[in-house]
């Protein structure tokens, strides 16, 4: 016997089975239709999970990329600091070469200045 219900029906005699005729379709009893929810419900739950797991694994290789590109980016400003702190070294040498030829060249002029005033320097020459 199952859950009440006998394996194989006899032919029914007066007053046995009389809420179940032999061939009338008999509903499953309450247990097994929830034991039937519940698995249904069951599988929709591991479903889920199945796709929320491949959700999760998405969302990883979602952040190790964008770490990664977080990384490459850093690299490339350290890069454009390092290029930035070079062409500013350069700039400021260039600056110092400039004043100092600027000086240079001042007393250059100083000295043709001197030399026209002192009759050592002639634009015409002799």
């Amino acid at each position: 016997r199952y859950m009440g219900i006998p394996q194989k029906m006899e032919p029914a005699q007066e007053n046995e089975n009389v809420e179940n005729p032999p061939n009338a379709a008999q509903e499953p009893p309450e247990e097994i239709k929830e034991v039937e929810r519940l698995t249904n419900e069951k599988k929709a739950l591991l479903t889920e999970i199945r796709k929320l797991k491949l959700e999760a694994n998405q969302t990883k290789k979602t952040i190790r990329n964008l770490n990664e590109d977080v990384d490459t980016l850093k690299a490339a400003k350290e890069r454009q600091t390092s290029t930035i702190e070079e062409l500013n070294a350069e700039v400021r040498r260039l600056k110092r070469e400039n004043e100092l030829l600027v000086a240079e060249l001042f007393a250059w002029n100083q000295e043709v200045e001197y030399a026209k005033a002192n009759g050592l320097f002639s634009l015409g020459g002799t």
